[in-house]
């Protein structure tokens, strides 16, 4: 009688890289306010944060208007200036 072990193995990707880059910026609740969002991106990413996560609350998506259009550009621009992936956790609101 023979027996197979099998061991679990973790995937692994060509690189090796975390799933959100090397350091990691938590935030939270920001309720819309644009200019906060992209000032903690930019002060994030000097202490070497590599990715951001928005941890609920982004308020930046309520209604859709030309306003939170242009402000979501506007972060868009900072965060591809800084090289930074933000995601996002809806949150309740």
């Amino acid at each position: 009688m023979t027996s197979t072990a099998t061991t679990a193995t973790r995937p692994r990707t060509a690189d090796m890289t975390p799933a959100l880059g090397g350091r990691v910026g938590l935030i939270g609740d920001t309720h819309g306010d644009a200019a906060f969002l992209r000032h903690a991106a930019t002060v994030l990413a000097a202490r070497g944060c590599t990715s951001l996560v928005q941890l609920g609350d982004f308020g930046m998506i309520w209604r859709g208007t030309r306003m939170e259009s242009r402000a979501l550009a506007e972060l868009n621009d900072v965060l591809t200036v800084l090289g930074m992936p933000l995601y996002v956790v809806l949150g309740n609101h």
